[in-house]
């Protein structure tokens, strides 16, 4: 029996699960939004309606405050200078870039980058 766990245990590990993919959404930020609440919504290229990424009060889905401001000044300045931003999902498909819930049902991205 504890052979079969094992084996079946090594199988699991050997082969990705969907929830294992990722995706970089990549593209321009139109806007850049602050609310009262501290949430921080952006409208991403990739989306192209609200999506919160953080909370500038609160840990919101594991993003500390800290890194929140540090993404939120990030964003309002590419949005500011027209540059490109990559936002990074673990656990989605690339080809959901365009369907990432929006509002406060968006997961937390891993990062946020100025593309290049």
């Amino acid at each position: 029996m504890k052979k079969i766990i094992l084996s079946t245990a090594a199988m699991v590990l050997m082969f990705p699960s969907p929830a294992s993919a990722a995706a970089i959404c990549q593209g321009s930020v139109a806007h850049v939004y602050i609310y009262a609440t501290g949430s921080v919504h952006i409208i991403g290229s990739w989306r192209n309606t609200l999506t919160q990424i953080c909370n500038v009060k609160e840990e919101w889905k594991g993003v500390d405050t800290q890194t929140c401001f540090a993404w939120f000044s990030a964003l309002s300045n590419a949005n500011v200078e027209n540059q490109q931003v990559s936002v990074y999902y673990g656990g989605l498909d690339q080809s959901e870039c365009a369907t990432i819930p929006h509002y406060g049902n968006a997961p937390a991205p891993v990062y946020v980058s100025l593309a290049q």
